[in-house]
């Protein structure tokens, strides 16, 4: 039971809970808007907007005391639409309001690092700045990681066809959508004529990730 009434569900995960203002435990700090630790690119607008944007501790966004959306475009990257619909890393967020950066100007050789490598994770004791160097020795083959992960969805989702759990097919199926890339066009045309799912809703990640028009 959580206060004012509401009832958490824990199967949910505390990113996509927007219509519980706060969570227990759960505590917000305001965005700092410190533009020498924000993406360079984006220390212009951010210099200008005149939003208030909250930070928690679990990884929850406010932006004038609304939860927002959060939004993915690749496996494990979660981002919100600041104005005029501007995306912005919920990570970045988090690490710029709650983790101390060890330099007083970042550039592009800095990143934060997720410490579990679990993307969706975004409370701050999973977070770390690193510079480039850093993050080779921390995570030395990315790309092997996500191959072997790519590897194991698509295993279990020839094993959940053969179950005939459409449901569960349609959620593996859009995450293996967000962890692959063109390469792996032919392969999900296979899997679209093969699973009888809505993907109205993965339109657009179809189209930027994988280059299938919908």
């Amino acid at each position: 039971m959580v206060g004012g009434g509401f009832i958490l569900d824990t199967s949910v995960p505390v990113y996509k809970i927007t219509d519980i203002p706060f969570l227990p435990g759960e505590v917000f700090e305001r965005y700092p808007q410190n533009i020498n630790i924000a993406y360079w690119n984006f220390r212009s607008f951010l210099s200008k907007c005149g939003d208030i944007i909250e930070v928690s501790n679990f990884g929850r966004i406010k932006i004038n005391n609304i939860i927002q959306q959060q939004k993915e475009i690749k496996y494990g990257y979660l981002f919100i639409d600041l104005l005029n619909n501007q995306p912005y890393n919920v990570y970045r967020l988090v690490a710029e309001t709650w983790c101390p950066c060890p330099v007083e100007e970042t550039n592009r050789h800095w990143h934060v690092h997720h410490i579990t490598n679990n993307g969706y994770d975004n409370r701050p004791e999973n977070l770390i700045w690193v510079n480039s160097a850093e993050h080779k020795i921390i995570d030395p083959c990315p790309a092997k990681r996500i191959n072997e992960l790519k590897a194991s969805f698509y295993k279990r989702l020839d094993e959940i066809i053969n179950l005939k759990s459409t449901s569960m097919a349609a959620d593996l199926f859009r995450d293996i959508v967000l962890i692959g890339n063109k390469k792996d066009k032919k392969k999900i045309e296979q899997y679209l004529s093969r699973i009888p799912i809505d993907i109205t809703d993965m339109k657009d990640i179809l189209w930027n990730n994988i280059g299938i028009k919908v």
